[in-house]
């Protein structure tokens, strides 16, 4: 059945700071999943986002989606280079990467850029952002596609980004950022809405069955990953990987700034997304998490 089906099997479209890159590394350890070196291919996001850039953008163009392109052609180059200096080039990597990075962006490019025959997914945390339409579009080319949706306490998430985006990206601690560019960033209108849960999941699950979603949350990662890992692979009908493996599985990825959220950021952050986490807990009354985070924050709140 997977020979016929088009590429890709999956969509990982949890919002940033989920552990969208922990699912990322982990699924490459599997010997019958495929996903590409580049985690965040962006491909329909591009397509809804940028729809007038024109081929030459990749090479010229400041927005951060080709200077993030650009930048892992250079590193892939390097790597390249150190690779065929000690005698050993990857050309299978070589061959996907000169077909990321040159080739036309166009649906035929997006499907070869996944492997024939094996489990094959794009996980991109901007695809949360995908309004109703390109959704559509997305159900009519890959009718059996499987979603993938990570989430997190909205107000860890927003914290965890923000130190990201205002520390760690320019080189700087987080008691020499501004305050008033801390409320800058929570203010931003798509970090709001990627912590909206209910209605990410309310918009994919007009088009995919609720069979074909799979949430996951970042807390249980944190808990037990291997137990969150196996459960992944059941969803994507993937074999159990042996115990020899737990290891790699449940080793962190891309690991953020560390620092607790100062009290009057969480205060703030949870007025902001109080109602959205309390609707999605309404939704998933079954789910341990998005209530604990609710009586967390209230309790946390209470006592300081």
């Amino acid at each position: 059945m997977r020979q016929n089906q088009p590429r890709p099997i999956f969509l990982g479209i949890g919002p940033p700071k989920t552990a969208t890159s922990w699912m990322h590394k982990s699924l490459r350890q599997h010997p019958q999943a495929n996903l590409p070196p580049m985690k965040e291919i962006g491909y329909w996001w591009a397509k809804s986002f940028l729809p007038q850039r024109h081929y030459f953008s990749r090479f010229f163009d400041p927005h951060w989606f080709y200077r993030e392109s650009r930048s892992y052609w250079r590193d892939s180059c390097r790597q390249h280079f150190q690779s065929l200096k000690a005698g050993h080039l990857d050309m299978s990597k070589l061959g996907w990467d000169v077909h990321y990075f040159w080739g036309f962006h166009t649906e035929s490019w997006y499907r070869n850029l996944f492997k024939p025959h094996l489990v094959s997914g794009d996980i991109t945390p901007k695809y949360c952002e995908l309004e109703a339409e390109a959704i559509a579009q997305i159900k009519r080319r890959y009718p059996d596609l499987k979603i993938i949706i990570s989430v997190r306490d909205p107000v860890e998430r927003a914290w965890s980004r923000a130190k990201y985006k205002l520390g760690l990206q320019r080189n700087r601690q987080i008691q020499d950022i501004p305050e008033a560019e801390w409320f800058t960033y929570f203010d931003n209108p798509l970090q709001t809405l990627a912590s909206d849960y209910q209605a990410l999941y309310t918009r994919w699950s007009q088009f995919f069955a609720p069979e074909q979603l799979h949430l996951i949350f970042y807390d249980q990662v944190q808990d037990d990953a291997w137990t969150v890992f196996n459960r992944l692979c059941e969803f994507l009908e993937l074999s159990l990987l042996p115990e020899a493996a737990k290891k790699q599985i449940v080793r962190p990825a891309n690991v953020g700034l560390s620092g607790k959220i100062p009290t009057q950021y969480e205060a703030y952050l949870f007025k902001k997304h109080q109602a959205a986490m309390c609707r999605f807990a309404e939704a998933f009354p079954d789910y341990f998490y998005p209530k604990n985070w609710l009586e967390l924050h209230e309790e946390s709140l209470k006592s300081s």
